[in-house]
């Protein structure tokens, strides 16, 4: 369906082209010619973009129930309501996921101060946030490396209706090139820039709106030994997190529009007149005036007279009982939990609270392990122009931490902290402790406060002659 022309769909077969979640390939960046470039991009645009604009639609709850057929009796009511369980379903994933920042650890100071720098200049931990989101929604997500004008080691997030990674034959499928893509209005012209991006270089072209005239406009050195433009992977079919449940999704909003339409048929309902054949416009007016209705005398034969509305009945129950199984299918089959549930009631333990999000850490192992994969594609990148710059940059050993922003109950946690004093260090009995961030740092803190208390009690005039038999 075209939300900008109000055409209808009516779905047959696939939602969305066979080819919407293509991966492209070739034998070598050789193959990759100006027409080949040009295929890929259309296939690109007429293939895979309209799937993902359409997930981007169901995010901002733009759902078919917007543009479904008018009602045929343009007299009777017609709400289209969309419910948002897209929205939620991402912004619940992306918080579990990322609520937490990732933290890094490795042996090398030096690494990590250089690593610490290049986080916070690029902020990334909203930029691995927004990456998550993306992840959520599209299935994929794209992350541009470059330095920037003072050659500092910069990244930034591209959008995935613009963007894609071509990969070689092999059985390994190394990524041998990137594509960026987008339009700029100049005037009264639509310019198409393209970027293209390999191990070695970036390659610049522009053609005009629908690629005619393509030509190359400059080339230039990364230094980054690698493509630059690095695709994130949701999972390993790239699909979102909503995006199987978009038909429970829709069955929803057609089964809640349908009933409110239902409730405002019944408040206009018809009112019948019953054995009033003399009854002439003028009087309904007037009984709708006076809010009384006059019946004739009832005579021996023909229809009584009365008065009555005409309604439809419905199977109240029957409809609550679908639309609450629809509401558990979108929770069961995207593997998110229904927070509104009473299950989830602010008393329940901590370790309750786990086995209720077990299925969702089911989920969540599989992104961390694609995200890691890429994240380290990230790092070494930026770790070549360390070399460069001779910095330290190995970091093969590296330790990426990623840590469930899971709902805890405190009053456990630190009953469990002091049930472990004496049996574990004292570094493990602080990191189960949710509100210490920095477990070294608390440490330091606590050795800081023990002197400051040192001091304090040497500096007591009774301490200061000697004790009691000084």
């Amino acid at each position: 369906m075209s939300f900008e022309t109000g055409e209808a769909v009516h779905m047959r077969g696939r939602r969305f082209h066979e080819n919407a979640n293509e991966i492209y390939r070739l034998p070598s960046f050789d193959y990759l010619s100006e027409d080949a470039l040009k295929k890929f991009i259309e296939k690109h645009e007429t293939e895979q973009v309209p799937r993902l604009k359409k997930l981007k639609d169901y995010f901002l709850n733009h759902t078919d129930i917007k543009c479904r057929n008018d009602r045929a009796d343009e007299e009777r009511a017609d709400y289209r309501m969309s419910h948002n369980f897209a929205r939620y379903i991402s912004i619940l994933i992306q918080g579990y996921i990322l609520g937490k920042p990732i933290t890094y650890n490795h042996e090398n100071e030096n690494l990590l101060t250089a690593l610490n720098e290049f986080n916070d200049r690029n902020k990334e931990q909203s930029h691995n946030s927004n990456l998550e989101l993306n992840l959520s929604i599209y299935g994929r997500a794209f992350e541009l490396v470059y330095t920037n004008q003072q050659s500092e080691e910069c990244m930034a997030i591209v959008d995935p209706i613009q963007a894609f990674l071509i990969y070689d034959t092999t059985v390994e499928g190394n990524v041998i090139a990137g594509v960026r893509y987008f339009n700029v209005q100049i005037g009264e012209d639509v310019k198409r820039f393209i970027e293209v991006y390999d191990g070695q270089k970036i390659y610049k072209y522009q053609s005009g709106e629908n690629l005619e005239n393509m030509r190359l406009t400059g080339e230039q050195q990364h230094y980054f030994e690698g493509v630059p433009l690095i695709e994130y992977w949701n999972n390993d079919d790239r699909i979102g997190d909503f995006e199987t449940v978009l038909d429970q999704i829709d069955g929803y909003d057609v089964s809640q529009s349908d009933t409110l339409n239902g409730m405002e048929d019944f408040a206009d309902s018809y009112l019948v007149l019953a054995g009033q054949p003399n009854t002439e416009s003028e009087d309904i007016q007037e009984m709708r005036k006076s809010r009384v209705i006059v019946l004739d005398d009832p005579t021996n034969e023909g229809v009584q007279p009365n008065a009555f509305y005409l309604t439809k009945t419905y199977d109240v129950a029957g409809e609550e009982a679908f639309k609450n199984r629809t509401v558990n299918d979108i929770h069961k089959f995207s593997f998110t939990p229904d927070l509104s549930d009473e299950e989830f009631s602010s008393n329940v333990s901590g370790e309750a609270m786990k086995y209720k999000l077990f299925i969702l850490d089911q989920l969540r192992s599989t992104k961390e392990r694609l995200f890691k994969e890429a994240l380290m594609v990230r790092l070494r990148l930026v770790a070549q122009m360390w070399k460069i710059k001779r910095k330290d940059a190995n970091i093969d050993d590296l330790e990426i931490v990623f840590t469930p922003n899971l709902p805890t109950n405190t009053s456990e946690l630190v009953q469990t902290a002091k049930d472990v004093t004496g049996i574990v260090s004292e570094e493990t009995q602080l990191s189960i402790l949710p509100f210490v961030e920095d477990v070294q740092a608390e440490i330091e803190r606590k050795k800081a406060e023990s002197r400051e208390q040192q001091d304090m009690y040497e500096q007591q005039p009774l301490f200061k002659q000697g004790g009691l038999n000084g």
